[in-house]
């Protein structure tokens, strides 16, 4: 294994990956964990309600998975304040 350290900080070459820095997943702190669990269930909550969701026009569906897909966290807050919030 070879260590290389640059104006990033170090860097691991070598893993099975190949390049690792030393603030892999595993040593995040557990706060940081549960706000990424916490945004991906919001993500997931939002692109399930709009696969549910009857919209007025067929290809209003179609866009909004797409922009879920494609722009992730930005496209459900989008989502959530443009159509869920909208249509309570």
């Amino acid at each position: 294994m070879m260590d290389f350290t640059g104006m990033f900080g170090k860097v691991i070459m070598g893993s099975r990956f190949g390049l690792m820095s030393e603030s892999s997943w595993l040593t995040w702190s557990p706060v940081t964990l549960v706000v990424v669990v916490v945004l991906g269930v919001f993500w997931l909550w939002m692109l399930v309600d709009c696969l549910k969701r009857n919209f007025k026009k067929d290809n209003e569906k179609l866009v909004w998975v797409i922009v879920l897909l494609f722009a992730h966290l930005i496209g459900a807050f989008l989502y959530y304040f443009i159509v869920k919030a909208k249509k309570r």
